[in-house]
């Protein structure tokens, strides 16, 4: 079998997904070729030890000229030969236009996943922009096209919306971890960690209006930068908050040792993989109630939940916490990781939708 997969700006979350899956699919004996099509522009560099896997870079921006750059590829994966095509995001689903109109010798040939790594609609836009979004996504959600959703949030989303339950399938996110114990570092005060971008989306704006109202013994670390017009918001830090810019994997990892929790404050999650990092570190989440993050934290067991966008809440519930209860939750998130979160079932999962 050869599988292509197909992401438009591919960093964040669905590089994670993608670096996972793909590793995974590099040891499994039925895939013989994959290969990954990627935006130069705004896409991380991921590498592969094996050549099974080759990695190849379009030219691309998210504009009209860009969107008719990505369509052109259709050519490249007709000439990959592949068996499967894998679509990675809402910008790299609109490849489904062009397997509308193929052949119907390739139609029968190729099979074509979707995942849209959150849906389009499930985000905080203006009611007329999420029905154009959900008029988009049912028009392509035509026979012979497989959904995956990566939480059962984004399935509930997708039926409410009358999406036809026998294209889609509920396949969880899963990371490679390291198994082990994590030793914490012992804190006076409560310390705690954000990784991700400074944007609206992650609610980053939320997270510094709390920490300007929380008691002085709490302190933030924050991983990541600013996107796009949001760079404003990367120059009003309280004192409290510390930037430590973008950190690599091993990195990010040594960071969850000097906290407490890892907050996730965003405004809308189609899954929220950071939470997933966060227990692999054996520590805790706490986290707005929103999207799939609800599916990956249990409140009270695991981690916390406050109410989107909702600062006060947020600053009151980490003033009240203590470290020792953090601690007991880390080491249960950690526990439910391991138990419901396995990389090698998520490509298993996936390969049986490639093989129906």
């Amino acid at each position: 079998m050869i599988v292509v997969h197909l992401g438009e700006y591919v960093s964040g979350g669905v590089a994670t997904y993608l670096k996972t899956l793909i590793t995974e699919q590099i040891a499994d004996p039925k895939i013989d070729k994959i290969y990954l099509l990627m935006s130069q522009h705004k896409s991380q560099k991921l590498h592969f030890d094996s050549d099974k896997v080759e990695v190849m870079y379009y030219d691309y921006r998210r504009n009209a000229k860009g969107v008719l750059k990505l369509l052109m590829l259709w050519r490249k994966i007709v000439a990959l030969h592949a068996d499967v095509v894998h679509l990675h995001s809402s910008f790299a689903g609109l490849m489904r236009v062009r397997y509308l109109f193929a052949r119907p010798s390739l139609r029968r040939h190729i099979k074509i996943v979707y995942c849209a790594h959150g849906w389009s609609f499930s985000r905080k836009v203006s009611p007329w922009k999420q029905q154009v979004y959900v008029m988009l996504e049912r028009a392509l959600a035509f026979k012979n096209i497989r959904i995956i959703n990566i939480s059962q949030s984004e399935q509930r989303i997708a039926l409410s919306k009358g999406f036809d339950p026998r294209r889609m399938t509920v396949i969880d996110n899963a990371i490679t971890y390291e198994p082990g114990v994590a030793n914490k570092t012992p804190h006076q005060g409560k310390n705690f960690l954000f990784v991700g971008r400074f944007d609206r989306q992650k609610g980053f704006d939320v997270l510094l209006k709390a920490a300007e109202l929380v008691n002085p013994d709490i302190h933030f670390k924050v991983v990541g930068a600013p996107v796009l017009d949001d760079e404003a918001m990367a120059n009003r830090y309280p004192d409290n908050v510390e930037s430590l810019g973008w950190l690599n994997a091993e990195q990010v990892a040594a960071a969850y040792d000097d906290v407490d929790a890892l907050i996730i404050p965003s405004r809308w999650e189609g899954f929220g993989l950071v939470a997933l990092e966060a227990m692999s570190q054996h520590t805790a989440v706490i986290a707005s109630r929103v999207g799939g993050l609800q599916d990956i934290v249990v409140d009270g067991e695991t981690g916390m939940f406050f109410t989107s966008e909702d600062f006060r809440e947020l600053a009151s519930l980490l003033n009240d916490t203590t470290p020792e209860l953090l601690g007991a939750m880390g080491k249960r998130g950690y526990q439910r990781l391991v138990k419901h979160y396995d990389p090698k079932k998520m490509e298993r999962q996936i390969y049986e939708l490639y093989a129906e």
